[in-house]
């Protein structure tokens, strides 16, 4: 038995040793193996680890270019103009993010209503011009820069206007009156006998002298004629000085109220009122409406440079409310004083007289002189806007995308941009082109004046719904060609002299017109 037992021990000793040399095995194929794995996974990490570099650097790279745009969108400065140039050399990664930028701005305020997006837009603009005026991305910048700034240089030609008139140029047009007044004379500032007094008197010395008049109603009497009503005071505010006491018929605006301290110690109220040249008038709010129509259409083109596509069309036909004014102003005052156009025929005059007054000899939709539409176009805003700036001395110029925007606008033709090589190609008229400025230019000593307009003859509409116009061009001294010349030509116009005929083709066109032909006859 105890044979037996040993035998059995030895037995088991033996099973115990084979099981543990294979666990032991077991083991060690393990480490093996994870060793293999842990070797792998290290030379995966590094691997890992260096694309993440690659991608921090570029990241930190867009991340500062990010942060100096924004500085420049709200400081311009050329100390960030040089950092971004050291981050990017070349400029395309740079137009990027700058794309994205303005394009964020203008989103957030597509009307252009506040100064800071303007002004945010033009300075990152002006960053990527002067860093990289060699790349290919500066011409889509440089017509941004060119839409807002023109954009810009409106908004004050209309707060400038507004500002002529009280509550506005469209709220006097709606409320000027046509009054009669018995002028006495000249309001003097009465100041109190103190200190406060004699300080306030010191400051109007040195401020812009009011030019005010009190004035009265007229009393009519058969025996002493015209005398003052002092029942109710009026103060005026006059284009110029009246040059003595009496009577006066003036056009007006209501302009608030005062309180008056009479020598007896009386404190009447009363009504001020500003004296408007209404001609002038009528010029300036036909300008007013012309340059809102004009911000219309440059909403439109940031819209597309942007690749905005959703554009709304949201702002009033500016036209149709000027004509409206006219025709309230006709009624409420039944007075005859030199009104723009106010029928399709009168329109139509209009639009024909931008040709005449330049000298348009000859035009084709299909054959066409592309140095005569350029002549055209500056000749155009020579006479009618204040696009024209200055160059140096003696030399004026126009940006040539406001050429090419005018040309497309008359004749619904897109000529190709001016290059260093066709530059010349309007110098017969001594309009040259210089490609570093994007700018026609011409000696400022020239002169142009308005002095040619068109009177229609016949209108009549050919089968593809054109209009075809046979008309008259007059000649009239410089200075005697005003708004209602292209209202009532040409007996309305002094001095005016027949000259020749023309024969013209229009297409109407979203409330204006498009030119197909014209020619002599």
């Amino acid at each position: 038995m105890k044979q037996k037992l040993i035998c059995l021990t030895h037995t088991i000793s033996k099973f115990h040793t084979k099981k543990l040399c294979k666990m032991v095995s077991l083991i060690i194929i393990s480490m093996f193996l994870l060793s293999s794995c842990f070797s792998k996974l290290s030379s995966s990490d590094k691997t890992t680890t260096k694309e993440t570099k690659q991608e921090r650097q570029a990241r930190e790279k867009k991340e500062n270019i990010t942060e100096l745009l924004k500085e420049q969108a709200n400081t311009s400065s050329s100390s960030i103009k040089k950092k971004v140039k050291k981050l990017d050399m070349e400029g395309n990664e740079v137009y990027t993010i700058l794309f994205d930028e303005i394009t964020n701005i203008y989103t957030a305020d597509k009307l252009l209503e506040k100064h800071n997006t303007i002004s945010s837009i033009k300075n990152l603009c002006e960053l990527y011009q002067e860093n990289y005026p060699e790349s290919q991305n500066t011409k889509t910048i440089s017509s941004i820069l060119s839409t807002i700034t023109t954009y810009d240089d409106n908004k004050s030609t209309l707060t400038n206007l507004n500002s002529m008139y009280p509550n506005g140029i469209e709220e006097s047009y709606n409320n000027f009156e046509y009054k009669e007044f018995y002028v006495l004379e000249k309001l003097k500032t009465q100041y109190t006998d103190n200190i406060a007094g004699s300080f306030q008197k010191e400051i109007d010395s040195y401020s812009k002298q009011k030019n005010e008049s009190l004035a009265t109603d007229v009393k009519y009497d058969s025996f002493w004629g015209e005398s003052a009503d002092r029942t109710y005071y009026y103060i005026i505010q006059p284009i110029s000085s009246f040059p003595k006491e009496g009577v006066y018929n003036l056009y007006v605006v209501e302009n608030g109220s005062r309180t008056l301290v009479d020598s007896d110690g009386f404190n009447p109220e009363a009504s001020i009122y500003q004296q408007i040249d209404v001609e002038e008038l009528d010029k300036n709010l036909k300008n007013y409406y012309d340059t809102l129509k004009e911000q219309e259409n440059l909403q439109k083109q940031l819209a597309y440079l942007l690749n905005d596509t959703k554009i709304q069309e949201t702002t009033p036909k500016f036209q149709d409310n000027y004509q409206s004014d006219i025709n309230y102003n006709n009624e409420k005052n039944g007075v005859n004083h030199n009104q723009v156009a106010e029928t399709e025929f009168e329109n139509i005059n209009l639009f024909l007289s931008n040709f005449s007054e330049v000298g348009f000899p000859y035009f084709s939709s299909e054959n066409y002189d592309r140095s005569e539409l350029i002549r055209f176009a500056v000749i155009h805003h020579i006479l009618n806007t204040n696009k024209v700036q200055y160059v140096i001395d003696g030399v004026d110029g126009i940006s040539a995308s406001t050429i090419t925007d005018t040309i497309k606008k008359y004749f619904d033709i897109a000529i190709y941009p001016p290059t260093s090589e066709d530059s010349p190609e309007a110098i017969e008229y001594g309009i040259y082109y210089l490609e570093p400025d994007n700018i026609y230019y011409w000696d400022s000593s020239v002169e142009f004046d308005l002095c040619y307009f068109t009177s229609l003859d016949t209108v009549t509409v050919d089968n593809n719904g054109n209009y075809v116009v046979e008309a008259s061009v007059y000649y009239a001294p410089p200075g005697n060609i005003n708004s209602s010349t292209y209202a009532n030509p040409p007996s309305s116009t002094t001095n005016a002299e027949y000259n020749y005929s023309i024969l013209a083709t229009l297409e109407p066109r979203n409330g204006s017109y498009i030119l197909k032909n014209y020619e002599f006859i």
